[in-house]
């Protein structure tokens, strides 16, 4: 069999064994259930285009379906085994290429097994389930593992922090969720998992930018950081992160909190400040020097600085963690408290 639209093609051959009498009414609990064997190929084939209702996420109209796509099809109660090939796969607006996979159909659950692709540049394997059972209600798990995938090409797609991190991440981890429509789906996602750069760059970033004007230091609007690893979990709408940790020319940085499919930030953590910029806040005049003497790292003699990361993507808020704040105000005496107060509100910028 094969079929060819403007934006896709496929073919298949196999064999569909003990076809009737299990689809003739009456026969369903008599008769065997059918069982198909199959090799699918295909040079391109457009899921967007050919079945937008069945892309999670997307929120298809069906008043507005592109003259090539397909009406949603039902899983006939088969059974079956097979393999597929595909040489590029769009699927949620993203390129896959040179796919190739294990099929099994077993009770109207697709396992999707030994799958192997490239995407963004990098490689990627996994394995799915697609339990259709409920047609109003699929139910979504599975694995990956991907490595050297550009980090920026991932973010553009799925978030609105592209254009700010370059660089080579490897991702693997598992996932669940359920639905077709957008809010259903991303209510109902939950994925764990870890990352890992080994070097990448950081530009214009925002949080950086704000902590250096605030400590009324000069940064590089482009940042190389090293040995970025972090734990990460989506659920409840969120994106979150267990000690996401990095290095950069600013200094050693150590986040933990979580960012909303909607773009808002609720971040805390510290950053040890590099040798440079503690010795270039050291030798500030006045009672900022002394502050800066007071949040000296014990063990590495750099100035470290506890922050809270708030806002939006587009609109970042940086400020000193005010626990701190009482706690070196506990260290002055009484009558430079007022004075202390006023230092550390223009130290830190409070937002």
């Amino acid at each position: 069999m094969m079929a060819r639209f403007p934006s896709s093609d496929f073919s298949m051959k196999g064999k569909l064994a003990d076809a009737f009498p299990y689809f003739i009414p009456g026969y369903e609990e008599k008769a065997r259930k059918p069982y198909l064997t199959f090799e699918l190929k295909s040079q391109r084939f457009d899921v967007d285009k050919l079945f937008p209702e069945a892309v999670p996420g997307e929120g298809a109209n069906l008043a507005e379906l592109p003259p090539d796509s397909l009406p949603p099809i039902l899983l006939p109660d088969i059974d079956g085994k097979g393999t597929g090939e595909i040489d590029t796969l769009i699927y949620s607006r993203v390129e896959f290429t040179g796919i190739t996979s294990d099929v099994t159909i077993k009770d109207k659950v697709i396992y999707i097994s030994n799958a192997k692709g490239n995407v963004y540049s990098g490689k990627i394997t996994g394995e799915t389930q697609v339990d259709l059972n409920d047609f109003q209600n699929p139910k979504y798990s599975g694995k990956y593992d991907a490595a050297e995938i550009e980090a920026d090409d991932f973010l553009t797609r799925f978030t609105k922090f592209g254009g700010h991190l370059f660089g080579k991440v490897n991702l693997s981890g598992d996932f669940s969720a359920s639905g077709w429509e957008p809010d259903q789906l991303m209510n109902s996602l939950s994925m764990n998992g870890k990352a890992l750069f080994n070097q990448a760059r950081l530009v214009n970033f925002e949080p950086i930018l704000e902590m250096a004007q605030t400590l009324n230091f000069k940064t590089f609007k482009e940042e190389t950081i090293k040995d970025l690893a972090s734990a990460f979990y989506v659920a409840d709408g969120r994106v979150g992160f267990d000690t996401l940790k990095f290095l950069s020319g600013f200094g050693d940085w150590d986040i933990t909190g979580s960012v909303g499919f909607d773009g808002s930030l609720n971040y805390g953590g510290e950053v040890l400040l590099s040798e440079k910029v503690t010795n270039d806040l050291l030798n500030q005049s006045g009672l900022v020097s002394g502050l800066a003497q007071m949040l000296k790292d014990d063990k590495s003699g750099r100035v470290k600085v506890p922050f809270k990361l708030s806002g939006t993507y587009l609109k970042p808020k940086i400020a000193a963690d005010f626990s701190v704040q009482e706690k070196v105000q506990e260290e002055l005496k009484d009558e430079l408290k007022d004075k202390a107060a006023d230092a550390l509100k223009k130290l830190f910028k409070k937002k």
